[in-house]
């Protein structure tokens, strides 16, 4: 289907998962090693309805040190 999505990524190294500002982009790059997740919300063009996905937070996208 067509629609809007827009996207939040988070910062789930600490107990408490935290936006990381800025970071609205279908892709991120982590600064720091940690564990991130994406938060996408799915604005249909064709219904009224939003969907909101979460991407599984056991796949965090992590960024290991060299």
């Amino acid at each position: 289907g067509e629609g809007t999505a827009t996207y939040q990524w988070y910062n789930a190294t600490e107990s408490t998962p935290s936006p990381i500002t800025g970071a609205n982009a279908a892709s991120y790059t982590p600064t720091q090693s940690g564990k991130y997740y994406c938060e996408i919300t799915v604005t249909p063009t064709s219904a009224s309805a939003k969907i909101h996905y979460l991407c599984d937070k056991s796949r965090y996208l992590t960024k290991k040190t060299p």
